[in-house]
């Protein structure tokens, strides 16, 4: 989940001289981050051999939303998705996903910080994790922490984002190798449901790691070129984007294969854990402090979404408030498959952000556009009554 998109700061960005790549940087530097981590080990422990499955409908469904949202703002100005939609559809629209995700963001950092603590607890033990007290007070430290740098730290600069996000892929790609934590804690991670229940519930959960689809309303809009090429641009993002994950996923399925049970030698645990510690926590205060600016956006008066993010409302949120909701939600779901049941909480953001996404499209797209626009709103409706489905059945 890349904070840095939804608050509008974005990781990449596009030059004049190759726009094409520009934009396709732009797009795996907005998509790829902290789910390189959490996502292969949670698909995994909810769908087992099925999960190249459900990988394969996300970064279908995540190019798709990112090519019709490029076509609706190639010849606008760059703006962040509340704002593009609030120029599309009305003030309320930017509002609303502004709102959605304020609170989606919450939820985010709770099944962050879960994760977090299950490394922590099935690396201190040989014994798989049980979900509660001790698994929530970790949790709660990590997000502590992460308040605390949001509250006092100076925001990363973009050379930092960078090195975090290769330090994040390579320790996810150490982590999947050896099919840990998933091994380790299935319990933990995700609830034991049957297929085609836990299909929907990983393809949802996985929206999580598509945070950042809907950047291409920045990036395109720069990059000053036709809508072909955009296209071109967002294509070759979705490529990129698609190597990591599935690359990730596959070798993850194979370790699984390979090795049975945890195999992981314990000293290796100890130091995976502590990376992915300090990793989670690092995103969690990006995470916290995004969620604070985009909460205050939604509470300030005039359209939401507004491209210039300096701006006061006179309702600024507090960090410190974004960390005790996350607190709130982290001792609510101590129980078995917790981190999947958090990552729900980002699926709404995402889902409600591209269900407006595919309005306006409808609204405002040519004929081809508006099709596919349609298309893709009956597709999320599916989503949303199959997940509900599946959530019946816990």
């Amino acid at each position: 989940m890349t904070s840095e998109v939804a608050a509008g700061a974005g990781k990449g960005g596009t030059t004049s001289r190759r726009p094409v790549l520009g934009i396709a940087v732009s797009l795996a530097g907005n998509v790829l981050g902290a789910g390189m981590l959490l996502m292969p080990s949670v698909v995994e422990g909810t769908m087992g051999a099925a999960s190249p499955g459900a990988w394969g409908a996300h970064l279908a469904l995540g190019g798709v939303v990112a090519l019709l949202l490029a076509g609706m703002v190639a010849r606008a100005r760059p703006n962040r998705l509340p704002g593009a939609l609030s120029g599309l559809l009305g003030p309320w629209a930017g509002r609303l996903v502004d709102a959605v995700y304020a609170v989606a963001f919450t939820f985010g950092q709770a099944a962050i910080a879960w994760f977090a603590a299950v490394c922590l607890l099935s690396a201190l033990s040989p014994l798989p994790p049980v979900p509660g007290p001790s698994g929530a007070a970790l949790a709660s430290g990590v997000l502590l922490v992460g308040t605390a740098l949001a509250t006092v730290a100076p925001p990363p600069g973009p050379g930092t984002l960078r090195m975090r996000a290769w330090a994040t892929g390579l320790v996810a790609l150490v982590c999947a190798a050896g099919a840990w934590p998933a091994a380790a804690a299935p319990d933990a991670l995700a609830p034991d449901v049957s297929f085609p229940a836990a299909f929907w519930l990983a393809l949802a959960a996985l929206f999580f790691a598509g945070v950042g689809w809907e950047s291409v309303t920045s990036s395109v809009p720069t990059a000053r070129i036709g809508p072909r090429r955009a296209a071109g641009g967002v294509l070759l993002g979705t490529a990129l984007v698609a190597i990591v994950y599935l690359g990730l996923a596959g070798v993850y399925r194979g370790a699984v294969g390979l090795w049975s049970g945890d195999v992981t030698p314990a000293g290796v645990r100890i130091l995976l854990a502590v990376l992915v510690v300090v990793l989670l926590t690092s995103y969690c205060a990006t995470n916290i402090r995004a969620a604070a600016g985009i909460a205050s956006r939604a509470l300030a008066p005039g359209p939401s979404g507004k491209a210039d993010p300096g701006g006061s409302s006179g309702r600024d949120v507090p960090a410190w408030l974004i960390g005790a909701v996350c607190l709130v939600w982290t001792w609510s779901f101590a129980r078995e498959g917790a981190v999947a049941l958090l990552l729900l909480g980002p699926a709404a953001g995402a889902w409600t952000a591209y269900t407006v996404s595919a309005i306006a499209v409808v609204r405002r797209g040519s004929s081809a556009f508006r099709a596919c626009g349609a298309v893709l709103a009956g597709v999320l409706v599916v989503l949303l009554v199959e997940v509900v489905r599946a959530l019946s059945v816990l």
